[in-house]
């Protein structure tokens, strides 16, 4: 499963390759419809064990991800 990248903390869309993709297409759906950010998408409950739940832990993985790149494009390496 993977999540494009934002368009300044836009959600165009998802692809999932996986069996039972239906719940995070239908929650991917919402996000977009919706017009949900990346961090409120980190910060949304999901359900335990579900593949829905991967949605927030992608969202809070590239929150974590982006953040270090802002901080390390504040203190480059000499």
């Amino acid at each position: 499963m993977s999540l494009p990248p934002p368009r300044q903390d836009e959600f165009v869309g998802m692809h999932a390759l996986i069996e039972g993709a239906s719940g995070p297409i239908g929650e991917s759906a919402l996000v977009v419809r919706h017009g949900l950010t990346l961090e409120q998408l980190a910060q949304a409950i999901h359900s335990h064990p579900t593949l829905t739940e991967s949605m927030g832990v992608l969202a809070r993985q590239t929150l974590a991800r982006l953040q270090g790149l802002a901080t390390h494009a504040h203190h480059p390496v000499p």
